[in-house]
């Protein structure tokens, strides 16, 4: 009995132990990191809760980063050393990227280059798309870091949170912007208590806060939070990535990555589709087609995420056309909606939900 006794305190110490040596990402500290899983008080109180799209398993028990590029998910894990290279549309892996990095807390790309933020060493570690080392990037050489999570370009700066930051202004929990001269352009504080992923959709930085468990949109010039969203899955949404659409988010509570449209059901097509003269976009879960003349007649297919053709119809007389999604049958998910004419073609990838 008294063997069982301490077996089982011992159990008890060990689970006691493992809950309270987690950092703020879910993940395991180092013997003398001063950060573990508690709970801490946020800035971040007014939040949005929008429906979860889609739903994935994680790749890794234990993610820490993702992103989103050449139309796949890119996720790493602590202690996992390599890189997943996800389908956003089955969540099936179809390759891994081999990278010499444990605690990799942020990931982002760059002209057919892979950027990995080493949270250990505080370096941002520059890749070919197969894994050989191209540069580094000492951030320990050029200010104080303390515990660097998130990686993202927006233009030509580097983005990434610190939970320190007296530099270049400032304080507590910081954003920080590394230009290419490897200046810090930009530095501000932390809507959240604990920043984790972030992202950049061309206008809006998108930063995650685990002890609140938000989502904060942030104008990059103002440092403004414009909107915050409750993030799913749990204590640890560690990684957001942007796609044209919406938010790629990974947790490591739930080991799970979601799908989010903040900014609502619609996604508008921001040009001409190779300026031939056509936009594809979705309204009020319709596909919508804006054209010029030379259009008319042609064919309009739109395939599942597997490659099966779920629609067929022409181009008519006019400038516009709506396809009602309804009456075709097209449930919620990603779709790709493809015009061909006799000279070229052009496609679109959108998201269509069923209420």
């Amino acid at each position: 009995m008294r063997t069982l006794i301490f077996i089982s305190a011992c159990l008890m110490s060990i689970q006691t132990w493992a809950q309270e040596s987690l950092d703020y990402m879910g993940v395991p500290t180092e013997c003398n990191s001063p950060f573990i899983n508690e709970n801490v008080s946020t800035k971040n109180m007014q939040t949005q809760i929008i429906p979860v799209q889609l739903t994935f398993p994680s790749p890794s028990t234990i993610p820490t980063s993702i992103a989103y590029y050449d139309d796949l998910l890119w996720v790493t894990g602590y202690n996992d050393f390599v890189v997943y290279k996800v389908s956003p549309f089955t969540g099936n892996v179809v390759g891994t990227v081999p990278i010499a990095i444990q605690k990799p807390y942020g990931i982002t790309f760059n002209d057919n280059k892979m950027y990995i933020l080493d949270n250990i060493s505080k370096d941002i570690i520059e890749y070919t798309m197969t894994g050989v080392v191209l540069d580094t990037i000492d951030l320990a050489g050029i200010y104080n870091p303390l515990y660097v999570t998130g990686l993202c370009f927006a233009d030509d700066d580097l983005w990434f949170n610190d939970t320190k930051g007296p530099n270049p202004s400032a304080v507590n929990d910081s954003i920080f912007g590394l230009s290419s001269q490897l200046q810090l352009n930009h530095g501000f504080e932390s809507v959240g208590a604990f920043p984790s992923g972030i992202s950049y959709n061309g206008k809006y930085l998108w930063v995650n806060d685990n002890p609140s468990q938000t989502t904060n949109m942030i104008d990059p010039t103002t440092h403004e939070m414009l909107k915050s969203i409750q993030t799913p899955g749990g204590a640890y949404p560690n990684g957001v990535a942007c796609d044209d659409n919406g938010l790629w988010i990974i947790n490591n509570s739930s080991d799970s990555i979601y799908y989010l449209l903040p900014e609502g059901l619609t996604n508008v097509a921001t040009n001409d589709i190779n300026n031939l003269g056509m936009k594809i976009f979705s309204a009020n879960n319709n596909v919508v087609f804006n054209y010029k003349s030379e259009w008319v007649g042609s064919e309009i297919v739109i395939f599942d995420c597997t490659s099966r053709v779920i629609a067929k119809q022409f181009i008519p007389q006019g400038n516009e056309f709506v396809l009602n999604a309804d009456v075709e049958e097209l449930n919620t998910g990603i779709y790709f909606v493809t015009v061909y004419n006799k000279e070229s073609k052009c496609s679109e990838k959108l998201f269509l939900s069923r209420n």
